[in-house]
Protein backbone atom coordinates (compact mmCIF):
# COMPACT_ATOMS: atom_id res chain seq x y z
CA UNK A 1 0.00 0.00 0.00
CA UNK A 2 1.21 3.14 -0.58
CA UNK A 3 0.98 5.81 1.99
CA UNK A 4 0.21 9.50 1.05
CA UNK A 5 0.39 12.47 3.54
CA UNK A 6 -0.21 16.30 3.41
CA UNK A 7 2.28 18.71 1.69
CA UNK A 8 4.55 20.16 3.84
CA UNK A 9 6.99 23.02 3.36
CA UNK A 10 10.05 20.83 2.52
CA UNK A 11 8.07 19.36 -0.49
CA UNK A 12 7.23 22.34 -2.35
CA UNK A 13 10.02 22.38 -4.60
CA UNK A 14 9.44 18.50 -5.44
CA UNK A 15 6.29 19.04 -6.08
CA UNK A 16 6.32 22.06 -8.67
CA UNK A 17 9.65 19.48 -10.09
CA UNK A 18 7.30 16.71 -10.48
CA UNK A 19 4.27 18.79 -11.80
CA UNK A 20 6.85 20.42 -14.42
CA UNK A 21 8.03 17.03 -15.07
CA UNK A 22 4.59 15.84 -15.79
CA UNK A 23 3.85 18.02 -17.84
CA UNK A 24 0.62 19.37 -15.89
CA UNK A 25 2.16 23.21 -15.50
CA UNK A 26 1.03 26.19 -17.60
CA UNK A 27 2.78 29.93 -17.75
CA UNK A 28 -0.85 31.28 -16.83
CA UNK A 29 -1.37 28.99 -13.81
CA UNK A 30 1.77 29.37 -11.17
CA UNK A 31 2.17 25.88 -9.36
CA UNK A 32 3.36 28.10 -6.54
CA UNK A 33 0.48 30.12 -6.45
CA UNK A 34 -1.95 27.24 -6.30
CA UNK A 35 -0.27 24.89 -3.99
CA UNK A 36 0.14 27.69 -1.60
CA UNK A 37 -3.56 28.46 -2.47
CA UNK A 38 -4.44 24.53 -1.52
CA UNK A 39 -2.73 24.90 1.51
CA UNK A 40 -4.46 27.75 2.81
CA UNK A 41 -8.36 26.46 3.38
CA UNK A 42 -9.88 23.35 5.17
CA UNK A 43 -10.82 22.78 2.02
CA UNK A 44 -8.79 21.60 0.16
CA UNK A 45 -4.98 20.05 0.21
CA UNK A 46 -2.13 18.98 -1.41
CA UNK A 47 -1.42 14.92 -0.82
CA UNK A 48 1.82 13.32 -1.80
CA UNK A 49 3.70 9.92 -1.51
CA UNK A 50 7.45 9.61 -0.98
CA UNK A 51 9.82 6.90 -1.43
CA UNK A 52 13.41 7.51 -0.36
CA UNK A 53 12.84 10.62 0.75
CA UNK A 54 11.99 11.80 -2.88
CA UNK A 55 8.42 12.79 -3.71
CA UNK A 56 7.10 10.13 -6.25
CA UNK A 57 3.28 11.21 -6.65
CA UNK A 58 0.75 13.67 -5.83
CA UNK A 59 -2.81 14.74 -6.32
CA UNK A 60 -4.52 18.17 -4.83
CA UNK A 61 -8.05 17.69 -3.59
CA UNK A 62 -10.85 20.44 -2.58
CA UNK A 63 -14.36 20.84 -2.41
CA UNK A 64 -16.95 23.23 -2.20
CA UNK A 65 -19.11 21.40 0.40
CA UNK A 66 -21.25 18.90 -2.01
CA UNK A 67 -18.80 18.02 -5.08
CA UNK A 68 -14.64 17.32 -5.08
CA UNK A 69 -12.45 18.61 -7.61
CA UNK A 70 -8.85 16.52 -8.10
CA UNK A 71 -6.10 18.30 -9.76
CA UNK A 72 -2.30 17.72 -10.27
CA UNK A 73 -2.46 14.11 -10.34
CA UNK A 74 1.19 13.51 -11.14
CA UNK A 75 3.71 10.35 -11.08
CA UNK A 76 7.27 10.40 -10.85
CA UNK A 77 8.31 9.17 -14.94
CA UNK A 78 10.21 6.14 -13.39
CA UNK A 79 7.52 4.80 -11.63
CA UNK A 80 4.62 4.80 -14.01
CA UNK A 81 2.53 1.17 -14.32
CA UNK A 82 2.69 0.60 -10.43
CA UNK A 83 -0.66 1.90 -9.51
CA UNK A 84 0.39 5.21 -7.99
CA UNK A 85 -1.83 7.34 -9.95
CA UNK A 86 -4.43 4.92 -8.70
CA UNK A 87 -3.24 5.45 -4.90
CA UNK A 88 -3.10 9.14 -5.08
CA UNK A 89 -7.08 9.47 -6.36
CA UNK A 90 -7.80 6.88 -3.86
CA UNK A 91 -5.73 8.92 -1.20
CA UNK A 92 -7.42 12.01 -2.25
CA UNK A 93 -11.35 10.22 -2.40
CA UNK A 94 -10.44 9.06 1.48
CA UNK A 95 -9.61 13.00 2.06
CA UNK A 96 -12.81 14.74 0.40
CA UNK A 97 -15.08 11.49 2.05
CA UNK A 98 -14.14 11.99 5.73
CA UNK A 99 -15.34 15.79 5.06
CA UNK A 100 -18.92 14.28 3.86
CA UNK A 101 -17.57 14.80 -0.19
CA UNK A 102 -19.36 11.99 -2.71
CA UNK A 103 -19.17 13.29 -5.57
CA UNK A 104 -15.77 13.93 -7.21
CA UNK A 105 -14.33 15.51 -10.44
CA UNK A 106 -10.72 15.01 -12.37
CA UNK A 107 -9.86 17.86 -14.15
CA UNK A 108 -8.08 16.49 -17.39
CA UNK A 109 -6.26 18.27 -19.94
CA UNK A 110 -7.44 16.79 -23.66
CA UNK A 111 -3.17 16.81 -24.68
CA UNK A 112 -2.51 15.01 -21.19
CA UNK A 113 -1.10 11.71 -22.12
CA UNK A 114 -4.01 10.01 -20.44
CA UNK A 115 -6.31 10.72 -22.28
CA UNK A 116 -4.71 9.21 -25.07
CA UNK A 117 -5.78 5.91 -22.92
CA UNK A 118 -8.60 6.56 -22.14
CA UNK A 119 -11.97 6.00 -24.14
CA UNK A 120 -14.86 7.46 -21.59
CA UNK A 121 -13.87 10.99 -21.16
CA UNK A 122 -16.58 13.15 -21.23
CA UNK A 123 -15.25 15.86 -23.30
CA UNK A 124 -15.83 19.63 -22.69
CA UNK A 125 -15.39 22.54 -24.41
CA UNK A 126 -13.46 25.75 -23.14
CA UNK A 127 -14.92 28.84 -21.80
CA UNK A 128 -14.17 30.96 -24.58
CA UNK A 129 -11.92 33.79 -23.39
CA UNK A 130 -15.07 36.37 -23.85
CA UNK A 131 -17.07 34.91 -21.27
CA UNK A 132 -13.98 34.33 -18.72
CA UNK A 133 -13.02 37.62 -19.05
CA UNK A 134 -16.91 38.57 -17.93
CA UNK A 135 -16.18 36.24 -14.90
CA UNK A 136 -13.48 37.88 -13.80
CA UNK A 137 -14.92 41.29 -13.77
CA UNK A 138 -17.23 40.29 -11.21
CA UNK A 139 -16.50 41.38 -7.99
CA UNK A 140 -15.58 38.38 -5.83
CA UNK A 141 -13.92 35.94 -8.50
CA UNK A 142 -10.83 35.02 -8.66
CA UNK A 143 -8.67 36.43 -11.23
Amino acid sequence: MTAFREIEDRDVEAVVELWSAFGLTRPWNDPYKDISFAREGRESTILVSERGGRIIASVMAGHDGHRGMLYYVAVDSALRREGLGKAAVRAAEDWLGQRGVWKINLLVRSENAFTAQTSSLEEREPMPESVLADVRGVSGVAR
